[in-house]
C-alpha cells in the first residue's frame, strides 16, 4: 500500500466471513487533494449474495491512500477516483453536532456533474457519490442522533485491538450500509463509512463496479493508536 509512513500501531480491520458477506464483488479498481489534516497518498433484511472479502486479500497496486491525521486513520480508494471535503457546519446544525467530518469519494467522472451549479440537468441521471467516509466524536447517544438505530446490526469479526460492525438502515425497499470503527484508544471517536450504493438495488444494478471498490475501501480502513 502507498502512503506515507506512521508513527504509531496502526490498527487493522479484519472482516470475516459473516461480515464479508455485505460486499458485493465485481470487479473495479481520485485526483489527490490535500485539505488541511489529510495527505492523500425493503424492508427486508436479507443480505445479498456476495463474495467474500478481506483486508488480506488486499488492494490494487495503484489504488491512492487517504489519510486522516487529525482523527488518525487512513483507506484505501481507486487511483481514478477523487474526493470531496464537506461543510459539516453551518446554518441550522447544532454546535455539539457529533459529525466533526466528512469526505465523499466518487470517480473522476462523476466530477463535473457534482461540481456543476444551478438546478441538474433532467436528462442526466442523478450523481450520487457511491460512499462517504464520517468521523462522529461524541457517546452513543451522541452517535445516534446522526446515525438513527437501524434495522439490522451485524457484528462477529476478527479484530486486532479495534471493533467493526455493520449497520442496516432500512427504509421502504433501501438500506444504507455502514461500517462503524471504533478507535480503542478513545471509544468515543467513530469512523463511519456510508454506502449508498450496494442497499439500493436500482443504484447496485446501474454501477456494479462500485460495489467492489466500497467492499474494498472497507476492508482497508485503519487506525493509528499512538
Amino acid at each position: 500500500m502507498k502512503g506515507r509512513e506512521h508513527v504509531g500501531v496502526l490498527v487493522r480491520v479484519v472482516l470475516c466471513p459473516m461480515v464479508a458477506a455485505v460486499l458485493l464483488l465485481t470487479g473495479c479498481d481520485g485526483a489527490l487533494k490535500t485539505p488541511e489534516g489529510v495527505d492523500a497518498a425493503p424492508q427486508s433484511t436479507s443480505l445479498p449474495t456476495t463474495q467474500p472479502v478481506s483486508a488480506e486479500s488486499g488492494v490494487p497496486a495503484d489504488w491512492q491512500v487517504y489519510h486522516d491525521s487529525v482523527y488518525g486513520f487512513r483507506f484505501s480508494y481507486p487511483a481514478d477516483w477523487s474526493y470531496k471535503v464537506m461543510d459539516v457546519g453551518g446554518p441550522g446544525v447544532p454546535d455539539d453536532w457529533p459529525v466533526k467530518a466528512m469526505v465523499t469519494f466518487f470517480p473522476q467522472s462523476m466530477t463535473e456533474a457534482l461540481d456543476r451549479s444551478g438546478p441538474p440537468d433532467p436528462n442526466a441521471p442523478p450523481a450520487i457519490p457511491p460512499f462517504s467516509v464520517e468521523v462522529c466524536v461524541g457517546s452513543m447517544e451522541q452517535f445516534r442522533r446522526a446515525y438513527p438505530e437501524p434495522g439490522m446490526i451485524e457484528e462477529g469479526l476478527e479484530l486486532d485491538g479495534a471493533s467493526m460492525v455493520v449497520e442496516r438502515e432500512t427504509r421502504d425497499d433501501r438500506n444504507t450500509i455502514r461500517y462503524v470503527v471504533s478507535n480503542p484508544a478513545d471509544p468515543d471517536v467513530r469512523v463511519v463509512l456510508v454506502d449508498v450504493i450496494t442497499g439500493f438495488s436500482e443504484r447496485a444494478e446501474a454501477e456494479p463496479a462500485y460495489l467492489r471498490v466500497i467492499a474494498q475501501a472497507a476492508a482497508s480502513i485503519e487506525l493509528k493508536c499512538d
